[in-house]
């Protein structure tokens, strides 16, 4: 049975590097990228967040508010990934729909990193969609949305 496993990140405002001085967002590897992350286990009927232990209870609405509210302790309240973007990211995941929200300023198949060059990126949320069968990558996607 396949493993997904979504990963959310948040690049703080204040970001100036990564630990080896590169600009190089590397998503799962916050010691170098000097980012926070929650990653999440995907299964039939459920979202658990693997970072903290809970459970993500309800519909995807649900879910995508449960993102929200998370993503404000990532951020330390200084920003919140909304639940209508999430959900948009969600949806291209399942391949539900192929139109990009405009307030995604990046998106990638098959990357786990990226340049955050100038601080583009600077507070902004990262999320990562993987799908893993018998250990091989399946299907890996990259957002990153647009500052607000």
């Amino acid at each position: 049975m396949p493993q997904i496993t979504l990963t959310i990140g948040f690049i703080p405002d204040d970001w100036s590097s990564a630990s080896d001085d590169s600009k190089t967002i590397m998503v799962g590897d916050t010691d170098h990228s000097r980012t926070k992350e929650y990653e999440y286990v995907i299964g039939d009927d459920s979202f658990k967040n693997s970072t903290t232990g809970a459970s993500l209870e309800g519909d995807m609405d649900a879910v995508c508010s449960s993102i929200f509210t998370d993503s404000g302790v990532l951020s330390g309240g200084a920003s919140r990934l909304k639940p209508y973007l999430m959900k948009n990211i969600y949806e291209v995941c399942l391949e539900e729909t192929g139109d990009i929200d405009v307030d995604i300023d990046l998106f990638e198949e098959g990357i786990s990193q990226f340049e955050n060059k100038r601080k583009k990126y600077n507070g902004c949320f990262y999320c990562r969609y993987i799908v893993e069968d018998e250990g091989e990558i399946t299907k890996e996607l990259l957002f990153v949305t647009k500052k607000k």
